[in-house]
């Protein structure tokens, strides 16, 4: 089994294989990951880097990024959402996304790891007090808050209600808490439009 962390570079991804095996029909391979998601079963692929190898095992590099950063061929894939997956590793002769043009050398489970908690658990102590209602944000790589519109987005930011109020919107359209008070982009927000 091999691990993997979302939103980070991957050095240490050990497999048990030759890849310097001499039935290896390529005399210098290139090498392909393919990730099978548990969830809705699609592929991803990621051409890795060889970070050490022996005839033990060999250590690989990836890195594991946001969708609108990724990069195959070059080494950096975007995987959500965490759980178990399944992976494959072929050789090809050349640098390529395609399996049909490789020779597979192993197969197994992967370990996704999120960066941060997909859920947090919030405890409600008190009465039923709709200004103290509890809505949800999604925080975008950038930092910004964004209000959630995928259900497969973990990355979510607990505020309160009448903390709406205090929301702004900066230069470029992105709404913001504010910490000024001289601030006078206020967003009004109405509760239900918070969801």
């Amino acid at each position: 089994m091999i691990n993997l962390t979302q939103n980070t570079v991957n050095n240490d991804i050990y497999v048990y294989v030759n890849t310097m095996d001499p039935s290896i029909p390529w005399e210098d391979p290139s090498f392909l990951f393919g990730f099978k998601n548990s969830y809705n079963n699609q592929w991803s692929y990621v051409v890795p880097s060889i970070i050490s190898q022996n005839s033990r095992f060999t250590v690989f590099g990836i890195t594991t990024t946001s969708i609108d950063q990724e990069d195959p061929i070059d080494g950096s894939v975007a995987l959500f959402p965490s759980g178990n997956w399944t992976y494959k590793l072929w050789a090809t002769d050349e640098p390529t996304l395609d399996p049909d043009f490789g020779e597979l050398l192993d197969e197994g489970q992967m370990q996704l790891v999120a960066c941060v908690d997909e859920t947090a658990f919030i405890s409600y102590v008190g009465d039923n007090d709709s200004s103290k209602a509890t809505v949800y944000l999604t925080r975008d790589c950038s930092g910004c808050l964004v209000w959630s519109t995928c259900p497969d987005i973990f990355s979510l930011v607990v505020v309160k209600w009448n903390e709406c109020n205090y929301l702004t919107r900066d230069c470029s359209g992105c709404l913001v808490w504010s910490t000024c008070p001289d601030i006078f982009s206020l967003v009004v927000v109405k509760w239900n439009e918070c969801n």
